[in-house]
């Protein structure tokens, strides 16, 4: 019994740091090999001096924000917006790699939370069987030939995978059989991330207080 409470608390603690492990690991390797790039366009510099690689990085990194920042405000603008429009419409057309684009901006839009509108709420189904659950994210109300043809309202739901929330299923599922949940979209990702190791507080409701709509 104390094994397997320890090989749990094991997995768990895997589950919340692995994740984090490898955020930093991808950053810090990406940011190591565009110094890297600087310091070969300078080889005849002397780089011996740790004080110096660290001042180059540091730069480095200076710029490197301050460029986000600049294409973000020309993202935002009109004329920036126009342009990335047109880019946009030129990328789409070219097979595979216009769907590999569409995909992954509306997941980065969703998961960083620039675009609430994809992922609207977070609730409880019965999946993969009744009598199981899993955490889901509403993200619209079925429409068109999938509403034509099913007898219910439909609603569209997005069940992610655990440790990583950006794969999963689309399930439809009637709006009946969905459990809106209190918690926040953020609070919702922390769950399925962590494995159900990090559980947002909840205080329920007073008795005899009304209950939220469904």
């Amino acid at each position: 019994m104390l094994l397997r409470r320890m090989r749990n608390y094991l997995l768990t603690g895997i589950i919340i740091i692995l994740p984090i492990v490898i955020s930093i690991y991808l950053i810090v390797f990406l940011f190591i090999k565009a110094t890297d790039y600087i310091f070969n366009l300078f080889p005849g510099m002397y780089y011996d001096q740790l004080q110096l690689k660290i001042l180059i990085r540091v730069i480095a990194l200076g710029f490197l924000i301050t460029g986000l920042i600049l294409v973000g405000m020309f993202g935002r603008n009109v004329i920036g917006r126009r342009l990335l429009t047109f880019g946009e419409s030129i990328l789409l057309r070219i097979p595979l790699l216009g769907r590999v684009y569409v995909a992954v901006k509306q997941v980065s839009e969703a998961f960083l939370g620039y675009d609430k509108t994809i992922l609207n709420k977070v609730c409880l189904v019965e999946y993969p069987r009744k009598g199981m659950h899993a955490i889901g994210f509403i993200t619209s109300t079925a429409v068109g030939e999938v509403q034509y043809k099913t007898e219910k309202k439909v609603i569209n739901v997005f069940v992610p995978t655990t440790p990583n929330p950006t794969s999963g299923t689309l399930i439809m599922i009637p709006e009946e059989d969905v459990t809106p949940l209190d918690m926040s979209i953020e609070d919702g990702l922390k769950l399925v991330i962590s494995g159900g190791a990090v559980n947002p507080p909840y205080t329920p409701p007073a008795k005899g207080a009304p209950q939220p709509p469904r």
